[in-house]
């Protein structure tokens, strides 16, 4: 269910879902001096000078915060509320940590030496971008609690959920996802990529629009020269394609260990060998990946959410 609930908090899909209120118990006073290095130190203070002193368990890293966090999530928090979060850095077992605050943006102890107020990054990509130059830098969640301290309260949540977890993706809901997955970015169908598809009367100019884009991209190519096949299910092999494709492709890709997948074209077979090798999927079994199955949305929503986490959101 944690994924599902990304896909709607995260925006990847829509309707009446998991209706969750938070409530700030402290708001971090971030405004504070802070010695560059010392990151999880910025962000224990950061909450203890607002009150969030009543228990004092002390992590020596972020990561070992992160590993001790009591109530932790992966994918980026909802906006409001004001939240400790936590990246991996390669090379460095520290990790990191920084506050992520409710207008999005992040402050975070982020140069070295002594400073008087934080850095502030205007979103999580931002401070990607800003030690993607130094550090192999990958955001991971955010957790409720500082010091084992709750900071954040869940207050209410209310399911009213029709996601129909146990129906089959189909293509222009596959498209509808990655569109929405890679931002919904502005884009301007040309004719080319309005006449390209010639089955596509009867559906939803939303859905439209995503396929026109997911061509556009070069992430699709059809099931043949003129067809999309929008209601047709997306198999496995299928998927892995499209997400291959939406992360530019990435090479090398190493052998997954699948023995069913040899029978395809080579295509698919790289793009099942990297969605095992950055973790996005782990296969039926080690040795089955089953290319041919139809992709429920449940296991659309795991697919959508480790692709965000370990490749795209990095």
């Amino acid at each position: 269910m944690t994924d599902i609930k990304w896909m709607y908090e995260y925006g990847v899909s829509t309707g009446n879902a998991y209706q969750t209120s938070w409530s700030q118990k402290y708001w971090p006073n971030w405004d504070i001096p802070y010695t560059g290095g010392w990151c999880l130190s910025y962000v224990d203070n950061a909450y203890i000078s607002a009150g969030a002193n009543q228990l004092n368990h002390v992590y020596p890293t972020a990561t070992a915060w992160w590993n001790g966090a009591k109530k932790k999530h992966l994918g980026v928090p909802p906006l409001g509320i004001e939240v400790p979060i936590y990246f991996t850095l390669v090379g460095e077992p520290a990790g990191h940590a920084a506050i992520r605050r409710a207008d999005g943006s992040v402050v975070s102890a982020s140069q070295s030496g002594n400073h008087q107020h934080p850095y502030v990054h205007k979103s999580i990509q931002d401070l990607l971008n800003f030690y993607g130059t130094v550090w192999d830098i990958k955001y991971i969640g955010w957790a409720e609690d500082v010091r084992d301290n709750p900071v954040v309260n869940q207050v209410a949540t209310h399911t009213e959920y029709s996601y129909n977890p146990n129906s089959n993706v189909t293509r222009q809901q596959m498209a509808m996802f990655l569109y929405r997955l890679a931002g919904k970015p502005a884009f301007t169908p040309s004719s080319q990529d309005i006449n390209r598809f010639t089955d596509l009367n009867g559906v939803d100019e939303q859905f439209k629009k995503a396929i026109y884009w997911l061509n556009h991209e070069g992430i699709t190519t059809g099931v043949d020269s003129n067809r999309f096949n929008p209601n047709g299910s997306v198999t496995r092999a299928q998927m892995a394609s499209f997400m291959y494709r939406l992360a530019n492709s990435p090479i090398p890709v190493s052998a997954s260990g699948f023995t069913d997948i040899s029978g395809l074209g080579s295509d698919f077979a790289t793009a099942i060998n990297w969605l095992k090798q950055v973790n996005v999927t782990t296969g039926l079994t080690s040795t089955k990946f089953n290319p041919k199955g139809a992709v429920t949305r449940e296991q659309m929503a795991a697919f959508m959410h480790r692709l965000y986490c370990y490749v795209l959101g990095k």
